[in-house]
């Protein structure tokens, strides 16, 4: 199945982003664990948002698993260490 072109314009950095989020953590968890700014995460995810045609983060992330852009797998309830690295799937 091709990837929604909407999706096929992300960075991989906005990928990351994008796993984050999905993961429910916030623009300032992200950006700890990303090692970038409060306000470069904002702006990834606003790019996210509007390449993605979302309205809010709840769509986005029903939009991605939805579409299998990433995908939130059982072992990751209750956290782990890394969530980017264990707990999500990318097909971008």
């Amino acid at each position: 199945m091709a990837l929604d072109p909407r999706w096929s314009t992300l960075t991989r950095r906005e990928v990351d982003v994008l796993e984050a989020v999905c993961l429910g953590l916030s623009n300032t968890e992200i950006a700890g664990l990303l090692g970038i700014t409060y306000n470069t995460t904002k702006n990834h995810v606003k790019a996210i948002l509007a390449k993605s045609e979302c309205a809010d983060r709840a769509r986005l992330i029903a939009e991605a698993h939805h579409l299998g852009v990433v995908e939130r797998r059982p072992e990751c309830v209750g956290g782990k260490d890394d969530p980017l690295e264990s707990c999500a799937r990318t097909s971008v």
